[in-house]
């Protein structure tokens, strides 16, 4: 009879133990990661409230091959992580629901690593940028790209492709011969700002760039992406911009130009001072390429022995310049498209140097939202170019009551009665009519780097 017992005992036992062993491998199989010592491996998809534990102690993290996609808030807790060793196609988001992901909502990596490794091929997408790193170290089986001093080249080392994003001081290779500027810059967000305004914040992980060496090898930048301008602008500006240049290779293309002037803006007129010259209103880099324009002519033409334009060549220096032209003249020999340059903005031209301005050949009458009254559009805006310095303009009104303008600049405004109309802290200037009264507005006889002077956002009201 004992003996029958603890028979039964002993089989309760294996089989309770089966079970806990059963259940212990799901678990293994459901959670799909494991640690060893104070490495971190991911073997399968996470879900997006995955809890890691003992994750401070964490230094090193494995991400397996056949893995594309992961939340960033499971790997929030591993502060300490040191070394990240990823798949090249392995993209980070926001928000995971495991089935459904939305495509623009990329996360970089929470925690900054000091080496990233890519153990597959890099994809052709900028994956980099979800990393914030000193150092990249790409796979030796990479067909495409390869690692040098800690950034990315493509795999004969002749195009720069990316830094880190903790770089101070990027040195670009002897030998290589492009550079693609995305790679001074990152799209991912980060919640510290670069600016001082703790409202303003920027898409960029990359805070501590301060110097960019380039080669005399190099003699061609571009830019990766076609929306670069668009959702970048803002990283450049504080990133990027901010860094002292030293570019060696003088001799660039107009493309290659086009592509400095999305990083550095007005600064290629600094770098570039001595390959730049001024001719009237023109700027021409290299006696060919035309690079700016500060001019205020109707019809602008294009001088002699221009080949080439830098694209919105004719607005870099100043909007008002672009927006007043009726017409471009190119000359012989030119070889870009006249569309790079101009596209016609013939709207704006007939409120251009306007000795007398009639309201109601620019606005509508429109009720007013508490009874009746008069408001003007406020889209038009009047420009004055140098040549008006110091010059007198009548605004001629078309209603009884109040006509409200304001100004870049301060300006001498007076009533039909020739009294003084004072200039209100919003840089606006408010006047009682009736209609047909002109009001006039002498311009000053000198503005700060000969800028245009606008009198803009009109409104009526009708008594």
């Amino acid at each position: 009879m004992k003996k029958k017992i603890l028979r039964v005992c002993l089989m309760l036992v294996i089989l309770c133990g089966g079970i806990l062993l059963t259940n212990g491998s799901v678990q293994a199989k459901t959670q799909n990661y494991y640690t060893k010592g104070k490495t971190l491996v991911v073997t399968g998809q996470l879900r997006n409230g995955t809890h890691i534990k003992n994750a401070k102690k964490i230094k090193k993290i494995v991400v397996k091959d056949n893995i594309k996609i992961l939340p960033t808030k499971p790997f929030k807790g591993c502060i300490n992580v040191k070394t990240l060793e990823v798949p090249g196609k392995l993209i980070f988001v926001d928000d995971f629901l495991g089935e459904v992901y939305d495509n623009d909502n990329y996360e970089n990596f929470p925690i900054t690593v000091k080496t990233v490794k890519f153990t597959t091929q890099l994809s052709d997408k900028p994956m980099y940028k979800f990393y914030l790193t000193h150092k990249f170290i790409v796979s030796k089986k990479d067909k495409k790209y390869r690692s040098y001093k800690g950034s990315i080249y493509t795999k004969n080392g002749k195009k720069f492709v990316a830094m880190p994003s903790e770089c101070k001081i990027l040195k670009i290779r002897k030998g290589c011969k492009i550079v693609n500027v995305v790679g001074f810059s990152y799209e991912s967000y980060n919640e510290e700002s670069c600016s001082d305004d703790p409202d303003y914040y920027i898409f960029t992980c990359c805070k501590k760039l301060k110097k960019v060496i380039i080669p005399s090898t190099v003699k061609s930048y571009y830019t990766s992406d076609s929306n670069f301008k668009d959702y970048m602008r803002e990283a450049i500006n504080d990133v990027a911009y901010r860094a002292k240049y030293v570019i060696k290779n003088k001799n660039i293309s107009c493309e290659g130009m086009e592509a400095l002037y999305e990083v550095l803006e007005d600064r290629i007129f600094k770098i570039f001072k001595k390959q730049i010259k001024k001719q009237g209103d023109f700027y021409i880099y290299n006696n060919n390429i035309l690079v700016g324009y500060d001019g205020c002519q109707l019809v602008v033409t294009i001088p002699k022995g221009i080949k080439y334009a830098m694209k919105n060549s004719l607005s870099v220096m100043k909007e008002s310049s672009y927006s007043i032209i009726r017409a471009v003249k190119l000359p012989k020999g030119f070889k870009d498209k006249k569309s790079k340059i101009w596209r016609g903005h013939s709207y704006y031209s007939e409120w251009y140097n306007q000795d007398k301005i009639v309201l109601s050949n620019y606005y509508h009458s429109v009720p007013s939202s508490h009874g009746v009254g008069y408001k003007y559009n406020t889209f038009c805006t009047f420009e004055y170019c140098k040549h008006y310095y110091g010059k007198t303009i009548q605004i001629i009104s078309d209603i009884d009551g109040i006509i409200i303008f304001s100004t870049d600049v301060p300006v001498r405004v007076t009533d039909k009665n020739n009294n003084i109309v004072e200039r209100d802290l919003d840089g606006s200037y408010t006047v009682y009519v009736n209609k047909g009264d002109a009001i006039n507005v002498q311009l000053p006889d000198k503005v700060k780097d000969d800028e245009f002077i606008c009198l803009k956002d009109f409104n009526g009201i009708e008594n």
